[in-house]
């Protein structure tokens, strides 16, 4: 049996592998707390695999580590720790080492979660190091390269589908690119875009960086070369978080950057999702940038944010994400205000202008 403790939306792909392996599985509902979870994980029998979803608790990273270890002393089930897009210098992943666990779910892909676990149940990484995880190899913190380094995050997630994630995302790019300022996206999430764009048009391919340069606009893909990335001279990291609905989402990893943009619609279902975003406390700092809304409705949405309407803004249509709308580098600027550093163009010298008056 292989029980899964968390949102079923995140776990429901393990009932595939369970199946492969011809073993029983269930979802345990998420909780905020680890504490309330043992009780529900010990009443079920003949459980082999325990999957936990980090990312639900609330708890600090010792007490996760401690209870885990726990129940699988108690239950003698093999514990598998999944947080996709966890850097392995995080708190509690430091913590779950230190508590000698060695089977981890890092990756955000679903395909290569998929491959993650079977190396779990297979017993790879029982025999191995935990570095042999994708990106696990020891990545440079965050934190101890932007005080070396001074750069900043963006994190750019959309409230629904479709939004424009990543057109949002893009036109960041060149609205810091216009004030002199050099950015680049790094793709956290599963949709594989700037390797579709590869595949379509005529783009700078660097395979050793997992880099796509187009228009100008450098694209990471590969989560393996981030200490690398993270050390390339870039003021600006922007990070595409593709929909905040997507199994892979990592909250947590959103939460960290100096700044959190969700990009949202003014249709009836996706004013609810924003809403759901208005009401939960972990986003009261966040920006809320509205996609294609008519200049003749955004008095309307503004005054309906009410407390947050100075944290609400509007990006304009962009039928070339590659190329910046004047409308949008004015609403970004209100956005994200940065210092110019496009130096000022030189007057022109007029004919008379050359010559030495006497």
């Amino acid at each position: 049996m292989i029980i899964f403790i968390g949102p079923e939306i995140r776990g429901s792909w393990i009932a595939e592998i369970a199946e492969h392996y011809k073993m029983g599985f269930r979802v345990i509902p998420e909780r905020p707390k680890i504490a309330e979870h043992v009780n529900l994980i010990l009443d079920v029998s003949q459980v082999k695999y325990m999957v936990f979803d980090i990312e639900q608790y609330i708890d600090s990273g010792s007490e996760i580590a401690e209870q885990i270890s726990r129940i699988a002393t108690v239950n003698n089930a093999k514990p598998i720790i999944f947080a996709p897009g966890y850097s392995p210098v995080a708190d509690v992943i430091v913590c779950l080492l230190q508590r000698k666990m060695k089977n981890f779910i890092l990756s955000v892909t679903l395909a290569d979660q998929k491959e993650d676990l079977k190396k779990c149940i297979n017993g790879y990484f029982d025999q191995h190091s935990i570095e042999e995880f994708g990106y696990v190899e020891p990545i440079l913190a965050e934190d101890e390269a932007k005080a070396d380094l001074n750069f900043r995050n963006i994190g750019v997630v959309g409230a629904n589908a479709r939004m424009g994630t990543t057109t949002a995302a893009v036109q960041l790019v060149k609205y810091l690119a216009l004030k002199g300022h050099k950015a680049c996206i790094i793709e956290m999430n599963g949709h594989h875009w700037s390797e579709e764009l590869a595949e379509w048009y005529e783009t700078q391919k660097d395979e050793e960086l997992g880099r796509i340069t187009y228009m100008s606009v450098d694209i990471f893909h590969d989560l393996t070369k981030l200490q690398q990335i993270l050390r390339m001279g870039y003021e600006y990291y922007i990070y595409d978080y593709g929909v905040m609905t997507d199994p892979d989402f990592n909250k947590i990893s959103f939460l960290e950057r100096d700044y959190q943009v969700f990009v949202c619609g003014s249709g009836p279902s996706e004013l609810r999702s924003t809403f759901q975003v208005i009401e939960n406390s972990f986003y009261d700092d966040v920006f809320y940038l509205f996609s294609l809304v008519p200049e003749g409705d955004r008095s309307s949405i503004t005054e309906m944010m009410e407390q947050k309407a100075d944290k609400t803004f509007f990006m304009e249509f962009a039928p070339d994400p590659f190329t910046l709308s004047q409308g949008n580098a004015v609403s970004f600027g209100r956005m994200l205000p940065v210092e110019d550093l496009t130096p000022p163009e030189k007057p022109k010298k007029g004919f008379f202008a050359r010559w030495r008056k006497d």
